[in-house]
């Protein structure tokens, strides 16, 4: 006996689990293209873009207004999954830039730990070392630690403006005492 539309919406709403079988295999052409669809654009595995089809499809059922319809089950389901692998897509997206984001900051952040300006840390503190004021010997040090700016202010107790004077004051006074090569 074929169930109607109807039937199977009513049946997963009061947790029948082979009822949602019977919809996911009626639209599997549908998850299938729009999972691929979204695979070839970067938005994902094909499993994990199936997966979230399929979630998406369960909560299309269990949410559509079946006394109140004013478009079709199936458009309804065609417009809830395609918005969830949207906002899966924007969240894989979102997580790469953090991911890229954190690693240039980190690469960045080990870069300046040990050099400034390609001079080694200690290489600059013998070159210079006399010839920097207090504040320009702190907020360096701190800067070749790896400490921004904002967190070099708030240590010191003063502000980023001062901060970012007293490197380029040390950076200045290095680059007049670079050996000539």
């Amino acid at each position: 006996m074929s169930q109607t539309l109807d039937e199977i919406l009513l049946g997963i709403r009061n947790g029948r689990h082979e009822d949602f079988d019977t919809l996911r295999r009626k639209y599997a052409p549908l998850i299938a293209s729009t999972a691929a669809s979204f695979e070839q654009s970067g938005g994902g595995s094909r499993v994990d873009l199936t997966e979230e089809a399929e979630s998406a499809l369960l909560r299309a059922a269990l949410s559509y207004d079946i006394d109140n319809c004013k478009v079709s089950f199936g458009l309804y389901a065609k417009i809830c999954i395609r918005n969830a692998l949207v906002s899966f897509r924007r969240a894989k997206l979102s997580r790469e830039r953090r991911e890229k984001s954190s690693a240039d900051a980190e690469s960045r952040k080990r870069r300046r730990r040990t050099e400034l300006d390609g001079v080694e840390a200690d290489e600059i503190l013998k070159r210079i070392g006399g010839e920097l004021s207090e504040l320009e010997r702190a907020v360096l040090l701190k800067y070749t630690d790896g400490n921004s700016a904002a967190q070099t202010a708030a240590e010191l107790g003063t502000s980023e403006r001062s901060v970012n004077n007293a490197l380029y004051r040390a950076r200045r006074k290095l680059r007049e005492r670079r050996p000539s090569e």
